[in-house]
């Protein structure tokens, strides 16, 4: 059975750097738990998300511009019995470097990089609302298909659009 709730972030951070807080002992998260970002569509039965790797596992998936080599942190899988150690406890000792990061996502990238407890979701589980494929570099907006990945999971909406500003017919019919 998984148990859903709702994290009131509050306002200590700016919100490029909200997330991270879902980490700290203040976020009273126990045991096994699955974070999504609102703004993703849920496609096809999350079992595999919720269950991925063990209760200590802290997985993510990988990010859609693989430039980077970060993690995305639209949806990970985490237990606040190592997160916070790993990445809250790291976070407030290094706050006024890891702030000067694009946002917490990489802030969280770079505090769970080489760590034992990480472990990546299969890329095909995920996949851009825009970009389609990891595989292939950045393209333009004009060149933005919009399609249902057949098999994925998810589909994750970074930025503009929304998914509830979406004109597509199998955006409306899974987001509502």
């Amino acid at each position: 059975m998984i148990n859903f709730c709702c994290v009131y972030y509050g306002t200590k951070y700016s919100l490029d750097y909200v997330q991270v807080q879902l980490f700290s002992e203040e976020a009273h998260l126990k045991g096994p738990c699955l974070y999504m970002d609102l703004d993703v569509v849920i496609l096809d039965n999350i079992n595999e998300l919720a269950t991925f790797g063990d209760d200590m596992t802290f997985g993510v998936i990988n990010d859609f511009n693989l430039a980077t080599k970060e993690y995305n942190s639209s949806i990970m899988k985490f237990n606040n019995e190592v997160a916070t150690k790993l990445v809250w406890n790291k976070f407030l000792e290094d706050k006024s470097n890891l702030m000067k990061l694009q946002g917490d996502q990489n802030a969280m990238s770079r505090l769970v990089k080489g760590s034992q407890y990480l472990k990546v979701m299969p890329d095909e589980w995920t996949y851009s609302y825009k970009w389609h494929s990891r595989q292939k570099p950045r393209f333009h907006k004009s060149e933005w298909k919009f399609e249902k990945k057949e098999k994925a999971k998810v589909a994750v909406f970074h930025g503009r659009p929304l998914p509830h500003d979406s004109d597509q017919e199998w955006v409306k019919k899974e987001w509502n």
